[in-house]
């Protein structure tokens, strides 16, 4: 699941270089109606959303895995309780 989350995060720095190659972010039209400061409020929010929560579940799911792998590992209590401390 790890390396899913990865390969999922290169696709999209991909995707995005790609766009940035082509300029096809100046293609983008923010509507006559809306204010830009409702625009840019809006992308900055949804940026910030997206990239936490993405950021949150990867620490989630990198704890999870570390903790079950010292937990199977044939070690010491005290080392044990070392890894998982740090």
């Amino acid at each position: 699941m790890c390396y899913a989350f990865h390969i999922n995060l290169v696709i999209i720095n991909v995707v995005l270089l790609a766009l940035h190659k082509f300029r096809r972010e100046q293609n983008v039209v923010v509507p006559s109606n809306i204010s830009n400061n409702v625009a840019s409020v809006t992308v900055t929010t949804t940026l910030l959303v997206f990239s936490t929560g993405y950021g949150v579940l990867l620490v989630w799911l990198t704890q999870r895995l570390a903790l079950r792998r010292d937990l199977l590992q044939c070690q010491t209590l005290t080392a044990t309780h070392d890894k998982s401390g740090a």
